[in-house]
């Protein structure tokens, strides 16, 4: 786990968008050592306040809605264990991120509209490894 502070509320948002996107995990995929979060894993070029007052204003009400949605679909497991004459309790909260994918893909849209991108790059993003980040949700979908 690593730390990341900043200071403001618009801030702190925008970065659970930015962070939470395909476009980030493309490039963590592709850049990254895909086995510890490093500094450099960090360095996705952006600027917050490049950002178009309308964009900013999205990308924070998406980390919201997102943080949200999260916790909404989160899971909490309360196991007991018992070991050498001790027993004690644990909670475990499991996330879904799957489950939010609408919303991380409205992200990327507001990202992609930042960067420039086509729709055909915005699309490669938002269905960048979808089989393997969906499973069998997705084969379910295919059927249907």
């Amino acid at each position: 786990m690593k730390s990341v502070y900043v200071d403001s509320e618009d801030l702190k948002y925008t970065l659970i968008s930015l962070l939470s996107s395909s476009l980030f995990f493309v490039h963590y995929i592709t850049w990254s050592s895909c086995q510890v979060i490093n500094n450099r894993d960090f360095e996705l070029p952006f600027d917050f306040n490049s950002l178009s007052s309308e964009l900013k204003t999205r990308l924070v009400k998406l980390g919201k809605r997102l943080q949200k949605d999260l916790q909404e679909n989160s899971v909490v497991q309360v196991r007991n264990y018992s070991a050498r004459g001790r027993s004690f309790t644990m909670e475990k909260q499991y996330f879904y991120i799957k489950k939010s994918k609408a919303i991380i893909d409205e992200i990327d849209t507001v990202l992609a509209k930042h960067y420039g991108f086509t729709n055909e790059e915005l699309d490669f993003i938002i269905n960048y490894d979808i089989k393997n980040r969906l499973g069998k949700d997705l084969e379910n979908e295919d059927e249907g």
